[in-house]
């Protein structure tokens, strides 16, 4: 048994939420490339990028920008962590 577990053991609102965002681009036409895997996963990436900003009180656009700004000039330890989240303010970011 998990003594510290930080995420829910439940994953239905997660699933909820995933597929509300499907729909929605399903409805727009803007789930491109949905039907091969090299799309699928570039759009996951992107999906958890944006959550993880919400998530973390940063903008869904900007912070994901900031972080693939910065991401190839990384060297560090200290470099990746700085693009974290919660080490990142919603200004500087």
């Amino acid at each position: 048994m998990i003594a510290a577990a930080r995420l829910p053991l439940r994953s239905e609102p997660a699933n909820n939420q995933f597929l509300r965002l499907c729909q929605a681009w399903h409805k727009r036409k803007n789930w491109m490339f949905r039907d091969t895997p090299n799309g699928a996963t570039a759009s996951a990436q992107m999906y958890s990028l944006v959550e993880t900003a919400k998530a973390n009180g940063q903008e869904p656009y900007t912070w994901p920008r900031h972080v693939l700004e910065r991401l190839p000039t990384a060297a560090s330890v200290e470099d990746y962590e700085a693009l974290l989240p919660w080490n990142c303010s919603p200004i500087s970011a």
